[in-house]
């Protein structure tokens, strides 16, 4: 009987074992992406000659230690840090937070935009390009060189745009007109038509 217990008990399999391979390990969290409030600090940040010492890259080095110094001496020209964040992507391979260059396109390139009401013009071109964009959402620089193709439909969708606002406006504007009668109308019937119009001539002269 003692040898029977031995032998059910070693043929146990270790449960310590089997949870242990059926609980999930949890992945290491990604750390949060640094957000920066101006450009200039991103680029002080990214080509700090230091960033390219493990494993040391003297190439690197040397050109980061250039950039950095024309960083500083830019602090204040937005043009030239713009040029200078360009080419810190050219020559280092340093990609840019492209969050609100990114944005400002899904405004016009989210395919979702044109599904109700269905446009399929529109929906083609959005489809067209929206891999591309999604793709660089976190690289500016190569979101910034795709504007050129994307600028006419840009400006397709901005002319449209004021076009709606104008109609609107001139809808807004004909209601009010509506609103403005209604109270004439109610101010003559109120008056009577006689004395409304001696009341519109002392007013405005005899121009009814």
């Amino acid at each position: 009987m003692q040898e029977q217990e031995d032998i059910f008990f070693e043929s146990m399999p270790d449960f310590g074992q089997v949870f242990a391979a059926r609980t999930p390990v949890p992945e290491p969290a990604t750390p949060p992406r640094r957000t920066y409030k101006s450009l200039f600090e991103e680029l002080t940040d990214k080509v700090f000659p230091e960033r390219f010492m493990e494993p040391y890259d003297a190439e690197k080095v040397s050109l980061a230690i250039q950039l950095y110094q024309e960083v500083l001496l830019a602090k204040n020209d937005e043009d030239a840090l713009n040029d200078l964040r360009r080419k810190a992507y050219n020559v280092l391979g340093i990609c840019f937070d492209g969050t609100k260059l990114y944005n400002r396109l899904m405004h016009y390139f989210n395919p979702r935009l044109y599904l109700s009401p269905f446009n399929p013009d529109d929906l083609n071109v959005a489809n067209q390009y929206y891999p591309a964009i999604e793709k660089n959402k976190n690289n500016h620089v190569a979101l910034e060189e795709m504007l050129p193709k994307l600028q006419w439909f840009i400006d397709k969708k901005d002319a449209e745009a004021w076009q709606k606002a104008a109609v609107l406006e001139q809808e807004q504007d004909e209601m009010a007109y509506v609103d403005d009668n209604t109270w004439i109308e109610d101010v003559r019937n109120l008056m009577g038509e006689e004395y409304y119009r001696q009341y519109i001539e002392d007013e405005y002269g005899n121009q009814q």
